[in-house]
């Protein structure tokens, strides 16, 4: 058991993403939602996928845009490294 408390580590992968140039905010958070999600939710190894999408503008008003990001947890540093090595992991990135 780790010091937090968990009954086990897990490793993740955070992926920061932004849109592409043109896309509204709208048809990007859409376009993630039922393309992106779905195809990840079939990869029994990930535990869970959890998206968290950008709402309206940052506080400061600088011009580093980031409109979501998706994290990826997984329960051993062996099954990441596998996914990352399989092809159909990266079609929808």
């Amino acid at each position: 058991m780790s010091r937090l408390g968990y009954a086990r580590d897990m490793f993740k992968m955070i992926v920061i993403l932004r849109k592409k140039e043109g896309l509204s905010d709208k048809k990007f958070q859409l376009h993630w939602l039922k393309q992106h999600g779905p195809h990840f939710k079939k990869f029994p190894e990930i535990k869970p996928y959890t998206q968290l999408q950008a709402l309206g503008r940052r506080r400061d008003n600088s011009d580093l845009r980031i409109d979501g990001i998706a994290v990826l947890e997984f329960e051993s540093k062996d099954t990441l490294s596998n996914q990352l090595r399989a092809p159909r992991f990266w079609k929808h990135f």
